[in-house]
C-alpha cells in the first residue's frame, strides 16, 4: 500500500511540473544489485532475474529516488510476468 501511495504522490509531483530533479553521485551497478536483492527477499528469493552488467560507469550524477521508482517498477513486472518460467535477465 505505501509502494502505491509513493507511485500517487510521484505522479501528482509530474503532473503539477513540481518534481525537483536531485541529482547526486550514484554507483549505478551497486544500486541494481541492491535493488534486485530487495526485489528477491519480498518475494521470499523467487524473483527470477539474472543482473548482467556491462560496461556501466562507475559513478555519474542520477537521482536515486526517481531510478528506484522506475527499476523497482519495472523489475516488479518482470516478476510478475517471468514468475513460474523461465529466468529473466536485466543488462545494462
Amino acid at each position: 500500500m505505501a509502494d502505491l501511495m509513493e507511485e500517487v504522490l510521484l505522479l501528482g509531483l509530474v503532473e503539477d511540473g513540481k518534481l525537483d530533479f536531485k541529482s547526486a553521485p550514484l554507483d549505478l551497478e551497486s544500486f541494481c544489485r541492491r535493488l534486485i536483492d530487495e526485489l528477491r527477499s519480498a518475494t521470499d528469493n523467487n524473483a527470477p532475474i539474472t543482473f548482467i552488467a556491462q560496461a556501466i560507469p562507475e559513478e555519474a550524477n542520477r537521482d536515486e529516488r526517481l531510478l528506484r521508482h522506475i527499476f523497482t517498477n519495472l523489475l516488479g513486472n518482470a516478476v510478475k510476468y517471468f514468475r513460474g518460467r523461465q529466468r529473466g535477465r536485466v543488462r545494462a
